[in-house]
């Protein structure tokens, strides 16, 4: 039983290291979307100053541009969002493993205890039946 519970142990740290790995590619990922959404930001906020002069021809491009960046920005957010959902999700599971591991190991421990007390019971009572026969010769 106990190399069922040690492969199952290797078995929960391989997955806690997928699952960090894992989680720290969603992080990358996350801080990478909030650059982009950072310099969308930025973009918006340049082309949003109207200039002295109207040119019809170059306002509509301006408000198509504008209207790309929101729409693009939108789905930025939303990927974000996503990967922000997905992070905790990862959390959440290196929690679950975390905590199972310790269990396993608690479990672990106290089967070695038990064993332990175990055989110096069965020590005491073979010291005790080796007295008890020195003391009674036959």
């Amino acid at each position: 039983m106990n190399q069922s519970l040690n492969a199952l142990m290797t078995k929960l740290a391989w997955q806690e290291n997928e699952l960090i790995s894992h989680l720290q590619a969603a992080e990358n990922e996350s801080l990478l979307l909030m650059k982009q959404l950072q310099e969308i930001e930025e973009q918006l906020n340049k082309s949003c100053i109207a200039p002295q002069r109207i040119n019809p021809e170059f306002e509509i491009n301006r408000l198509n541009f504008i209207t790309q960046q929101h729409e693009h920005n939108d789905s930025l957010l939303l990927d974000l969002k996503n990967n922000q959902i997905l992070e905790i999700k990862l959390k959440d599971k290196i929690l679950r493993v975390k905590t199972e591991r310790k269990m396993i190991e608690k479990y672990l421990e106290r089967e070695v205890i038990t064993q332990k007390k175990l055989q110096n019971k069965v020590q005491e009572q073979a010291l005790d039946e080796w007295v008890i026969q020195k003391r009674n010769p036959v």
